[in-house]
């Protein structure tokens, strides 16, 4: 494995108790204090992090410091407002209120399904120590350039191979079904002079890696790899009309931008577009479209409104769904177009306007 391979993701390590991991697992969430807020507002779904389990302020005696596993960062950002992990319900404190979510998690050691852990608490401490030596039985060793200080800091990607590297197995733990109230974080938008400065949204999943592809045991193995075939295929798609649009866009004089939850916002003297890509495979159609007219609105009210201000202008931008293949669905199209919201398609990296809203033309 290659530290390129790590290229467009952020890295950390996030740091606890072992008893404190084993809550973490069963919620599949991880949660940093206030002070850390700005840099929480920088983490972003498909982010790696490192479970660092310590050897101190724990109730598991001879826990060695060490790396219990690794995880992906999944987009239900969300802020508690009461204990969940057994020091703050000692001290009856909100001290982690600030959640990162999980999408996945891959143990270096099995444990229960996370449905079936017990979350710790003062009352269960004698369970809570056997199920964190389970997972403390394949822990990582600290390689050389680890950063051991703090609870939350970056890792160099040199580092995360090496960890990936020395471990013997992979034991993945999805949120699969898991429900969250999400908490949307603004990011300001960058603008886009060529193809290779797009910023691609990075999968809540390590599949498309071949060193987790090849230690993972996951049950369902078949549906598991029909799944992550899918999934690589729309993302394929969804990057293959992403640069089409920024071509065309590119071509007809516009200023582009984007970031991680706008795919591109355009702005041509008084006039501006804000686009959602969507791919499309099967009877998805409806979800997808549905989903991108959410995600259309929230932008333009959390993002684009905030572009505006700063330059001083007050405007409403032109809005579209722009999808991998034609939509045959001409009744939600419809209703996409009644709702000032135009869809359309690429052929041939021409765009083909869907239905009566031509919202594109030059």
């Amino acid at each position: 494995m290659n530290p390129q391979d790590l290229a467009q993701r952020q890295l950390y390590k996030f740091t606890g108790p072992p008893e404190n991991w084993i809550t973490a697992i069963k919620f599949m969430t991880w949660g940093l204090e206030e002070k850390y807020l700005d840099r929480w507002n920088e983490i972003e779904a498909g982010d790696i992090f490192l479970m660092h389990s310590t050897s101190t302020n724990t109730i598991v005696r001879g826990a060695p410091s060490s790396v219990i596993g690794f995880g992906v960062v999944s987009p239900e950002f969300s802020r508690k407002e009461s204990p969940l992990w057994l020091q703050e319900m000692e001290q009856q404190k909100n001290i982690w209120p600030l959640l990162v979510p999980f999408s996945e998690i891959y143990l270096f050691s099995e444990l229960r399904p996370s449905e079936a852990l017990e979350a710790s608490t003062p009352s269960n401490s004698d369970l809570i120590i056997a199920e964190a030596k389970e997972l403390l039985a394949n822990a990582s060793r600290l390689p050389e350039g680890f950063p051991q200080m703090g609870s939350f800091s970056s890792v160099r990607p040199e580092v995360v191979v090496k960890i990936f590297e020395q471990a013997g197995r992979f034991y993945l733990y999805n949120s699969i079904g898991a429900t969250r109230e999400s908490y949307f974080k603004p990011s300001g938008l960058k603008k886009v002079e060529n193809s290779e400065d797009l910023n691609f949204r990075k999968p809540a999943s390590l599949e498309e890696l071949s060193i987790i592809k090849r230690k993972t045991i996951k049950q369902g193995e078949a549906t598991y790899t029909k799944d992550l075939q899918t999934l690589e295929r729309a993302e394929t798609a969804h990057q293959d009309t992403l640069e089409m649009l920024f071509d065309l866009l590119k071509s007809y004089g516009y200023a582009t931008y984007n970031n991680q939850h706008v795919d591109l916002f355009a702005v041509k003297g008084d006039d501006s577009f804000l686009f959602e890509v969507k791919s499309l495979s099967g009877r998805n159609f409806r979800p997808q479209a549905r989903k991108g007219i959410v995600q259309l609105f929230e932008y333009e009210f959390f993002e684009i409104r905030k572009f505006f201000e700063s330059s001083g202008t007050v405007a409403a931008p032109k809005k579209a769904v722009i999808f991998s293949e034609g939509p045959k669905d001409m009744n939600y199209v419809g209703f996409m177009n009644n709702i000032n919201i135009g869809a359309g398609f690429f052929t041939n990296r021409k765009l083909q306007h869907s239905g009566r809203k031509q919202f594109l033309q030059v």
